[in-house]
C-alpha cells in the first residue's frame, strides 16, 4: 500500500479548509427569503417586470397572492377592484406559523371589491392555505359565496372586514349565499367586522344563506367584536355542523336577520358569551333542526346574552335528537309577552313546551340566574345596542374565561359583576364619557370625505372609521365642546393605528374659554414648540389598539382642544377616537333616604338617576317645619371635593335653606358642613352665611377642600314658590 506523502504546504491548506468548515457550521442560516411588503393600486399593472413596490404596485389579488411568501405584507391602496374572482387555482399564498402573511388594506385608504352584482364569488373555494390575514377591506356586490375556505385553509384571521349587499336575489335565483363560509378547516377568527345584508329579500330563508357559516369538520372558530345584521338566513350558522368542535361565539351583536345563531348535527364544545341578539325573526338562538339523520348537538353553552324578541322565539330546541345545551345568566325579553323557550318535538313548533324565564326556573336546570325584563337599550332603532344607566342588564352576568373586554374593548367588569350583552356599561367608578356624540370643530381642512362624526360615534375598534384633517403648518387643532363644566380627570386618544406611526406634537388643553385665551395644558409632547403652543416634556409615543389615557388631577372645564402636527407616515391628522372623562358621579344609582314624606307619585330613583335635563322628572318631599333632608349612603368612604344640586329649575325660583353636610356616621352626630345659605338657623344646623341663588338648568357646583365621608345630607326648606322640597339631580364626587 502506497501512503501519500503531504508536503506541509498541503497540510496547512486542510487546516485552514477544516477551519473553515467548522466556522461554516456554527454561523445560522440565513432565512430563505426576508419578509417583503408589497403594494397593489386599482392603477397598479400586472406584470413580472414590476416589483410591487409602492413606486411599481400590481393592479389585482388574484396576481399579487402568487408572489407573496411567508412572512409577507401585502397593502392594497385604496380605491375600487371591480370583479376579482379568485378560485382556488388562482390562490397560492400560505403562510407559516413563525411567519404568517398579512393582506390588508393601506392605513387610512379605503380598499373596495366590488362584484358589481355580477361576479358570483370572491375567494371561491380555496383549499390548502393556511396563516393568512385578510384585514380592512371592503367587499360588496358579489351573487353567492363571497368568501369561501374549503379544505385545508386552517389558521385564517378576518379582522375589520366590511362585508355587505351581496347574494343574488333569492326570489328568482335560488342558490347558497353566505357572507364567510368555513368548512374542513381549523382555528378560523373573524373579528371586528361588520356583515349585512346578504341574500335578498330578508324574510326568505333558502338553506345556507348567512353571514358566516361553519361547515362540517372544522374546529376552534372564533367569532367576536362583529355586527352582523340584515342575512336571509341565519347570523351565525353552524348547520350540518357534523364533527365541528370547538368555538367561542362573544360581544358580537346579531340583528334582524332571518335567525340568530344556529347549531345542529353534531357540533360540540361551542362558549356563546356576551351577545346581543335582537329581533331575528325566526329564532335568536336555535339548536338541533330536524331531520332523521341530524345528531345531537353536545356542550353548547350560554352566558351573559341578551335576547330580544318580537313575537319571535327567544330559543328555540329540538328536542328529537337529545341536544346538550345549557344557559344561565341570560336576558330574555319579547314585548308582547310571548315566551321565551320554545321546546318543540319533531319540527312542530305547536308541540312540546313554550316557557317563560319563570317556568323554566321551576321546570329545568337552566335559567337559574336568567333575567326577563327589557334591556333598556339606548337606542335599538337606530343600531345602538348599549346600555341605558338603569339597565337590569348591568351587574347581571357572571364571569366567564377569554372575554375581558367588550366589543368596544372597555374592560370587563366594570361593576361588581359582568353586563350582559355585548356592551359594558361604564359604571359609576368609571364617570362618564363627556365627549360621546359631540360635535368637534377645527382650525384644519377635512380630508376628502371623512366624517366629524367618526371622531366621537363611541368605536374605537375599527380603523376604518376616522376623522382626518389635512397637514397644516404650526399644527392643527380639533375642538369639543361638552354643553356644560365637567371636573375632567382623563382624556383618552386613538389617532390612526393601522401600523406603528407616532404623531407629532400632540398637545391636549383644557378651558371654560371657548378661545382658549385661558387654558390648562395637561399633556404635551412638542419638545421643539413647533405648534407655538410652548414647549412640552412629554415623550411621543407609537399608536395602538389600546389608544392613549392621559390622566391628571380634575381640571373643570367645558372645552377640550387637542392638537397633532402630522405623524411619522406622512402630515395627516386623524382621530379614531377621543374620550373625555370626568371623575366618577359617586350618587348615580344611590338610593336616597329622608326624614320627610315623599310628594305624592315622585320617585326617589329620579334624585340619583343620572339625568339632570328633565324637570319632569325630579324626586319631591312635602313642606315641613324646620326643613327636610335627604340623605345618601355612598357605600364606602371617599375624598369629596364637590357636590352639584340641580334643584327644581322650570322657573326663576330659589330653595330656602340649602345646606350640604359630609360625614362617616350615618347618624350625623359629627359631620362636616361645607355649604350653608340658611342665614337664619331656620333649620336648626346653625346659620350660614352663604348667599341663595336662582335655580337653572345647569345646576348649582359646590367645591371645597376634601372632606373624607361615606354620607351626605342635603337640607332644604321649600322655596320662593311654594313649599316643596324638589331633586331633579344629585352628583357626588371626589
Amino acid at each position: 500500500m502506497i501512503m501519500k506523502a503531504y508536503t506541509i504546504k498541503e497540510k496547512m491548506y486542510w487546516a485552514v479548509g477544516f477551519l473553515l468548515f467548522a466556522l461554516c457550521l456554527l454561523i445560522p442560516a440565513a432565512s430563505a427569503e426576508a419578509a417583503t411588503t408589497y403594494y397593489m393600486s386599482p392603477t397598479g399593472i400586472d406584470d413580472p417586470d414590476r416589483n410591487g413596490s409602492s413606486g411599481q404596485p400590481w393592479r389585482t389579488l388574484g396576481y399579487a397572492n402568487k408572489r407573496l411568501s411567508p412572512g409577507d405584507t401585502l397593502y392594497i391602496r385604496g380605491g375600487t377592484y371591480n370583479n376579482e374572482y379568485i378560485d382556488d387555482s388562482d390562490w397560492t399564498a400560505n403562510g407559516t406559523s413563525a411567519a404568517p402573511i398579512t393582506i390588508s388594506g393601506y392605513p387610512g385608504e379605503t380598499a373596495i371589491f366590488d362584484g358589481n352584482g355580477t361576479t358570483a364569488t370572491f375567494l371561491h373555494d380555496l383549499t390548502n392555505s393556511s396563516y393568512i390575514t385578510i384585514k380592512d377591506i371592503e367587499v360588496r356586490n358579489y351573487k353567492y359565496y363571497v368568501i369561501l375556505l374549503l379544505r385545508n385553509c386552517d389558521n385564517w384571521t378576518f379582522d375589520n372586514i366590511y362585508l355587505h349587499d351581496s347574494g343574488k336575489n333569492l326570489t328568482t335565483d335560488t342558490a347558497f349565499v353566505s357572507g364567510i363560509m368555513v368548512s374542513t378547516s381549523d382555528n378560523t377568527t373573524i373579528k371586528n367586522s361588520r356583515i349585512v345584508n346578504i341574500g335578498t329579500p330578508i324574510g326568505r330563508y333558502p338553506a345556507q344563506t348567512h353571514a358566516i357559516y361553519m361547515g362540517a369538520n372544522t374546529a376552534n372558530v372564533n367569532i367576536f367584536n362583529n355586527y352582523i345584521e340584515n342575512s336571509v338566513g341565519g347570523g351565525i350558522h353552524g348547520w350540518h355542523a357534523n364533527n365541528f368542535n370547538g368555538g367561542n361565539i362573544y360581544n358580537n351583536v346579531i340583528a334582524n336577520n332571518n335567525m340568530g345563531i344556529v347549531f345542529d348535527d353534531g357540533a360540540q364544545n361551542v362558549n356563546i358569551y356576551n351577545n346581543t341578539l335582537y329581533n331575528n325573526t325566526y329564532a335568536n338562538f336555535a339548536f338541533n333542526q330536524t331531520g332523521d339523520d341530524i345528531a345531537g348537538v353536545n356542550n353548547i353553552v350560554l352566558k351573559n346574552n341578551i335576547s330580544y324578541s318580537q313575537g319571535n322565539r327567544g330559543i328555540l330546541i329540538d328536542a328529537k335528537n337529545q341536544p346538550e345545551v345549557s344557559w344561565d345568566y341570560n336576558l330574555w325579553y319579547d314585548p308582547s309577552g310571548a315566551p321565551i323557550w320554545w321546546g318543540i318535538v319533531g319540527g312542530n313548533t305547536s308541540t312540546g313546551v313554550h316557557y317563560t324565564v319563570a317556568q323554566c326556573k321551576a321546570n329545568t336546570t337552566n335559567c337559574d340566574n336568567d333575567v326577563q325584563a327589557n334591556p333598556l337599550f339606548v337606542n335599538a332603532s337606530g343600531d345602538d345596542f348599549h346600555l341605558q344607566s338603569t339597565s337590569p342588564a348591568i351587574n347581571a352576568g357572571t364571569t366567564v374565561s377569554g372575554v375581558t373586554t367588550d366589543k368596544d374593548g372597555v374592560s370587563r367588569p366594570q361593576g361588581a359583576a359582568f353586563d350582559l350583552g355585548a356592551f359594558e356599561a361604564p359604571s359609576s367608578a368609571s364617570g362618564v364619557n363627556r365627549a360621546l356624540n359631540k360635535t368637534i370643530t377645527s382650525n384644519g381642512t377635512l380630508t376628502g370625505t371623512t366624517s366629524v362624526a367618526h371622531a366621537t360615534d363611541g368605536v374605537s375598534s375599527n380603523t376604518a372609521n376616522y376623522t382626518s384633517y389635512d397637514p397644516k403648518t404650526n399644527g392643527v387643532y380639533v375642538q369639543l365642546d361638552l354643553g356644560a363644566s365637567y371636573n375632567i380627570d382623563t382624556v383618552k386618544l386613538w389617532h390612526y393605528y393601522g401600523d406603528t406611526r407616532a404623531y407629532h406634537d400632540v398637545i391636549v388643553q383644557l378651558s371654560n374659554d371657548a378661545t382658549f385665551a385661558t387654558k390648562t395644558t395637561v399633556f404635551n409632547n412638542d419638545t421643539d414648540n413647533s405648534s407655538l403652543q410652548g414647549a412640552g416634556t412629554d415623550a411621543e409615543y407609537t399608536e395602538s389598539s389600546a389608544g392613549k389615557t392621559i390622566t391628571f388631577p380634575a381640571v373643570n372645564a367645558r372645552y377640550v382642544r387637542l392638537w397633532t402636527n402630522g405623524n411619522t407616515v406622512n402630515g395627516y391628522n386623524n382621530y379614531v377616537e377621543v374620550e373625555v372623562w370626568d371623575t366618577p358621579n359617586l350618587a348615580l344609582n344611590k338610593t336616597i333616604t329622608s326624614n320627610g314624606t315623599l310628594t305624592g307619585t315622585t320617585s326617589v330613583a329620579h334624585a340619583t338617576d343620572g339625568v339632570s335635563s328633565n324637570t319632569a322628572n325630579y324626586t319631591s318631599y312635602d313642606p315641613k317645619t324646620n326643613g327636610v333632608y335627604v340623605q345618601l349612603d355612598l357605600g364606602a368612604s371617599y375624598d369629596i371635593d364637590t357636590v352639584k344640586l340641580w334643584h327644581y329649575y322650570g322657573d326663576t325660583r330659589a330653595y330656602h335653606d340649602v345646606i350640604v353636610q359630609l360625614s362617616n356616621d350615618a347618624t350625623f352626630a359629627t359631620k362636616t358642613t361645607v355649604f350653608n345659605n340658611d342665614t337664619d338657623n331656620s333649620s336648626l344646623q346653625g346659620a350660614g352665611t352663604d348667599a341663595e341663588y336662582t335655580e337653572s338648568s345647569a345646576g348649582k357646583t359646590i367645591t371645597f377642600p376634601a372632606v373624607n365621608a361615606r354620607y351626605v345630607r342635603l337640607w332644604t326648606n321649600g322655596n320662593t314658590v311654594n313649599g316643596y322640597n324638589n331633586y331633579v339631580e344629585v352628583e357626588v364626587f371626589e
